[in-house]
């Protein structure tokens, strides 16, 4: 496909002329069409730069299985209740902040509070928390901290 410059284009179709059906032509093959045309990658200005600025896969999975997932339990609504939450991939729960909690147990094992944990918990689970809160009110707080298992 021809490219023909944009300034001899603007020559052809100059107010009072009559372009040829050459230079439609040309105007046409001189640009890419949407539906018909696929633009070379070697063509988009800057792309190796914009990708090279870019982090790749095996970076992003890196970094995401050493994120920590963290939840809060509201106690005002499962005090003595059991609490069902769903975990999608295996999870090492690492550790039990608490305010105003008498006692945690997890899928039928009770859980130290307020220190360092090793709970794994197996992909795709539901986990089970009974609490039993030391109020009636909802001043109290429970954090479980746990982190997805690297790959």
């Amino acid at each position: 496909m021809a490219v023909t410059g944009r300034n001899i284009l603007k020559g052809w179709f100059k107010r009072l002329l009559k372009p040829t059906e050459a230079q439609f032509a040309a105007w046409i093959d001189s640009f890419w069409h949407k539906t018909e045309d696929l633009i070379p990658i070697d063509n988009i200005e800057d792309l190796s730069r914009i990708l090279g600025d870019k982090i790749d896969r095996q970076e992003i999975e890196n970094i995401t299985s050493q994120l920590a997932l963290e939840r809060k339990i509201p106690l005002s609504l499962f005090n003595g209740a059991p609490f069902e939450m769903f975990i999608g991939e295996e999870l090492a729960l690492y550790n039990i902040i608490s305010n105003n909690v008498k006692t945690l147990t997890i899928n039928g094992q009770n859980v130290a509070l307020d220190s360092d944990i090793n709970f794994i918990v197996p992909a795709k689970t539901i986990l089970t928390f009974l609490i039993e809160t030391t109020l009636t009110d909802s001043a109290g707080y429970l954090y479980v901290l746990g982190r997805a298992k690297a790959k």
